[in-house]
């Protein structure tokens, strides 16, 4: 994964190996912030409960209660900051749930999605 120069662009497969080891290994934030990284690094990064998000425009949060690699807590607060958001929840699947469309979770978050777009297309 080094190289001469920066990767700015390419195909998943120039990107995708690194995700997998940085999850894998449980390295993801070793490798962003340095080894030797304080809580105060990572504190402009962290969701407040009482955060106010209605900058966002309409948000639609998909999120599996089991999700090993974000916390359910943090599409809470996204929700529960915004004016108009819906939380579409899943349990016991992993963090990219959605990916499989053939399952029928999948099918029913997009279907929600679609769902959730057509009726803020509507009400404009």
């Amino acid at each position: 994964m080094i190289r001469q120069t920066p990767l700015t662009a390419g195909s998943v497969d120039t990107r995708y190996p690194l995700y997998v080891y940085s999850r894998q290994s449980g390295k993801w934030l070793d490798l962003v912030f340095g080894e030797n990284y304080s809580e105060a690094d990572l504190k402009p990064f962290e969701l407040d409960p009482e955060r106010d998000f209605h900058f966002l425009p309409p948000v639609f949060l998909a999120h599996s209660f089991a999700d090993e690699d974000v916390p359910i807590e943090e599409s809470e607060k996204i929700k529960n900051g915004t004016l108009v958001s819906e939380l579409f929840t899943v349990r016991d699947l992993p963090h990219d749930f959605d990916t499989h469309t053939a399952g029928a979770e999948g099918r029913m978050a997009y279907d929600a999605a679609i769902r959730f777009l057509q009726e803020i297309k509507k009400n404009q």
